[in-house]
């Protein structure tokens, strides 16, 4: 994922990873604003699903504790 953000990216495009929900997460921020986080899932060596998320209302919360109950 990373080489083919490099490849489209605008020029103020970066990058990090963050663990989210258990997972190994990419935050993507272009000019400093969070723009939106990516996940992959990982199956024998291969990714077999990708997840993102661009919604900023849903965003919003990604920096909020989220209290688990059952």
């Amino acid at each position: 994922m990373l080489r083919f953000l490099s490849a489209v990216r605008p020029v103020d495009l970066s990058a990090e990873a963050v663990v989210v929900n258990g997972e190994l997460c990419l935050v993507v921020y272009i000019a400093d604003e969070l723009d939106g986080i990516f996940a992959t899932r990982v199956v024998g060596g291969v990714v077999t699903e990708l997840y993102g998320v661009r919604n900023p209302e849903k965003l919003s919360r990604l920096a909020e504790p989220v209290p688990l109950s059952r």
